[in-house]
């Protein structure tokens, strides 16, 4: 039989899930502006085990800057929790950037996130 091509089953239904998770226990959510720079970033610092999970937006921040995501600890301490390079508008984002990073610094001791270039300029800090 030339039509031998067996039925495939019907995809699968989308069904609703239930709302997401909340976030855990200790999550912290900030928003900051510089007024100096203009720049803005509103970041979530979810713990972990004596470490902590970063995820951040930021915007306003001129396009070429080379910049890090820091952690900053209660007694100064710094940790990098990420870097990139800000796009422009020709390639779709000059809007800003999202970021996810960690960093190891212990929940409990962080103070601040704050965006820097490789010169040490802070373009915004968010106390948490």
């Amino acid at each position: 039989d030339a039509d031998s091509t067996a039925a495939l089953p019907p995809p699968p239904t989308p069904s609703a899930s239930a709302a997401p998770s909340p976030p855990p226990a200790g999550t912290k959510v900030a928003s900051a502006t510089d007024p100096g720079t203009g720049a803005r970033m509103t970041v979530q610092v979810t713990p972990a085990a004596r470490w902590v999970r970063v995820r951040a937006a930021v915007t306003g921040v001129p396009a070429g800057e080379r910049c890090r995501l820091v952690v900053v600890s209660r007694d100064g301490t710094r940790s990098t929790a990420g870097g990139w390079v800000v796009g422009t508008a020709e390639h779709g984002e000059g809007k800003g950037a999202a970021l996810d990073g960690s960093a190891a610094v212990d929940p409990a001791d962080v103070r601040a996130v704050l965006v820097e270039n490789e010169s040490g300029r802070t373009f915004v800090s968010v106390p948490v």
